[in-house]
């Protein structure tokens, strides 16, 4: 198969794992709005997120006495400017972070405007307590999708997808809790692992059926067979799935996973028991999740 054609998990960001910190980091780069995001400014956010403990520098890098300065919040911003330059000579996390607010709708880089970095409606919003951190989330998580744009739809790579990761989550999880109560079954969701297997290769709504049945029937199958039954069933459907998609390490996937789940948790709308390692819609709130389903539909376009 030709690699170039191979199809991409869900990916929320990279280089990101808190979701916790977003309203920080907007915070801290209101002073950076309306200004060119060039590689002098890329560093002063940087070393700001550092002096603020938002973010924290490779410690074993930094000698004692630097990590004790930090420590005490007497770094400078020039010191702490400097630290960066000699850890990160080459590439540093910043890109990360700010990705992870353009991401979430909150930043944006207008290119066209000399690379001037912009605080979105969303953001200014977010920033002044007019939308809570819920809200914000599933703002976000409402534009995710696949194709990133119309535009996109013709470009061969992104050949098949036409999906709301958000959308899909919330009609994959209530159909297979009715199909689990039709079977006897407590309505418990599904688990993270199926959750990885099953719903992050999804590319397309036309696969939400299929995706259904294969949950409903492995649930049968560990009720009435045994964990052992559905264990060996996923394993080989994983197997099968893997092969349409770019290779990536099960410690990388584990990972897109966590910061999925974690933007997920943040809308309110799942709750998920890390314990027990299954995700579950919150019936709290049934009347905004069927609201988002209804106004968005799972398709992208």
């Amino acid at each position: 198969m030709d690699t170039l054609l191979l199809k991409k998990c869900w990916i929320l960001v990279t280089g990101m794992k808190n979701m916790n910190c977003a309203a920080d980091m907007l915070d801290c780069i209101q002073k950076l709005e309306g200004k060119r995001w060039d590689k002098e400014r890329k560093k002063r956010y940087f070393a700001n997120l550092i002096q603020r403990g938002i973010v924290s520098p490779e410690y074993n890098r930094l000698s004692e006495e630097q990590r004790t300065l930090l420590k005490s919040g007497n770094a400078t911003e020039e010191q702490v400017m400097k630290w960066i330059e000699e850890l990160y000579p080459v590439n540093s996390p910043i890109r990360a972070y700010v990705q992870f607010l353009t991401k979430l709708g909150l930043v944006k880089i207008d290119f066209e405007d000399n690379r001037k970095l912009m605080i979105t409606e969303r953001g200014h919003q977010f920033l002044e307590g007019k939308i809570s951190d819920e809200e914000m989330m599933i703002q976000a998580l409402t534009d995710w999708k696949y194709p990133r744009t119309r535009e996109d739809v013709y470009d061969p790579e992104w050949k098949g997808y036409n999906i709301r990761p958000l959308m899909a989550t919330i009609a994959v999880i209530e159909r297979v809790n009715q199909a689990d109560e039709r079977n006897g079954m407590e309505p418990n969701g599904i688990t993270l692992d199926e959750f990885m297997v099953y719903l992050m290769t999804m590319y397309s709504c036309g696969q939400l059926n299929d995706r259904v049945r294969t949950l409903e029937w492995l649930h049968y199958k560990e009720k009435w067979i045994g964990k052992s039954a559905h264990d060996q069933k996923m394993q080989e459907d994983s197997e099968k799935i893997m092969q349409e998609f770019t290779p990536v390490k099960r410690d990388t996937l584990r990972t897109y996973r966590y910061v999925i789940l974690n933007a997920l948790e943040k809308t309110g709308l799942f709750v998920i028991d890390y314990s027990n390692k299954r995700i579950n819609l919150n019936k709290e709130k049934e009347i905004i999740y069927h609201q988002l389903l209804e106004k968005h539909g799972c398709k992208a376009y």
